[in-house]
């Protein structure tokens, strides 16, 4: 008896992937079809299915082709199967063509043509399109960029940081990340995205509070604006003081050189800070004849921000040993982000 094995995610099963089944079945007188597991998809970088996998094995079960079905869930698991079930032939569609020869050590690999014009990715974009931007470099990044086209339906429209990365040694790169913490990275990112929503909730709540047609246009979010932020002056403040409780460092007050840097440091940030929001409303005073830029404004701020960092970042040496390529890359991004703050006005 010919054992023929197949693995797929067969997420909203469709014509092609009964097509596909049928063709092995041919090849062999036993059909296993290996389902890929929720954890296993999302895993090596498949992020946009729609079915649970339950739902995914009763659809293949229906179609009556598959003698066996199992579930892939881990990396180098195919090698496992084709020893435990003695299979003879491994196939999957054309479009992994190459992808699978390691496995003609165990078994015969065949690769069937795919039906053309049926993808799950086309039925999944057409029904929840995903554009994606991704920062970053790594195995598990590059995978999923090498899949996200013909398996994800998901639209990459920019990819930062890889340039960087990939100019840098691996000490350079571990000695990056050596204070990586993924929990409590996305706790911080998690509780800064909702505190900037309740910043942003009250400067609308606080728009009122100015002298009326007595204030000029340019100074009336200020007053909000200064009351939010001595909030958020009152929140570091407390957290500072349970740090320094914490770490045994009251003693920084009394020490006049760490005290004066600390101080001034302080007083640079909340001027920064504060001079992004004054920015804004005395430019919004100038931006009142221009619909356009009014509605941009925001994002005129949010581009300049990343502007100015970027070029404090050159300054600072933060991109140090990158490819005189990638730093190029980097000036002409900043050149396209000062361009488009002008760029809705003289369209």
């Amino acid at each position: 008896m010919t054992k023929v094995i197949t693995y797929g995610t067969y997420d909203l099963l469709h014509y092609g992937h009964i097509k596909l089944l049928e063709r092995a079945k041919e090849l062999g007188d036993y059909l296993i079809v290996g389902v890929t597991a929720d954890d296993f998809d999302r895993t090596r970088g498949k992020i946009n299915v729609q079915q649970s996998l339950m739902e995914r094995v009763e659809a293949v079960r229906r179609t009556g082709l598959a003698d066996e079905i199992i579930v892939e869930e881990y990396e180098g698991q195919k090698i496992d199967d084709i020893k435990k079930y003695g299979v003879d032939i491994f196939t999957v569609g054309s479009d992994w063509t190459g992808v699978f020869d390691y496995l003609k050590e165990y078994c015969e690999v065949v690769y069937l043509d795919r039906t053309q014009g049926v993808s799950s990715s086309e039925i999944r974009a057409s029904k929840n399109e995903i554009r994606l931007g991704i920062i970053g470099d790594s195995q598990v990044i590059a995978k999923f960029i090498s899949e996200s086209e013909h398996v994800n339906g998901i639209n990459i429209i920019g990819i930062a940081g890889a340039m960087k990365a990939k100019a840098l040694s691996e000490d350079e790169k571990k000695s990056s990340v050596k204070d990586f913490n993924f929990s409590k990275g996305i706790m911080i990112a998690l509780l800064c995205g909702f505190m900037s929503g309740c910043f942003n909730i009250g400067l609308a709540f606080g728009t009122d509070i100015n002298f009326g047609d007595l204030t000029p246009v340019a100074y009336k979010t200020l007053p909000a604006t200064f009351l939010v932020t001595l909030g958020g002056f009152f929140t570091n403040a407390i957290y500072c003081f349970y740090q320094n409780h914490r770490n045994h460092t009251w003693s920084d007050y009394t020490n006049g050189k760490v005290f004066l840097n600390n101080f001034l440091l302080c007083i640079l940030a909340g001027a920064l800070w504060y001079s992004q929001f004054f920015g804004l409303s005395i430019g919004k005073g100038y931006l009142v004849a221009s619909p356009a830029l009014m509605t941009l404004s925001f994002c005129i701020l949010m581009a300049l921000n990343v502007v100015f960092s970027n070029i404090w970042g050159i300054i600072l040496k933060e991109w140090k040993g990158c490819q005189p390529r990638t730093i190029a890359v980097l000036i002409v991004g900043i050149v396209v982000l000062i361009i488009s703050c002008f760029l809705p006005q003289i369209i």
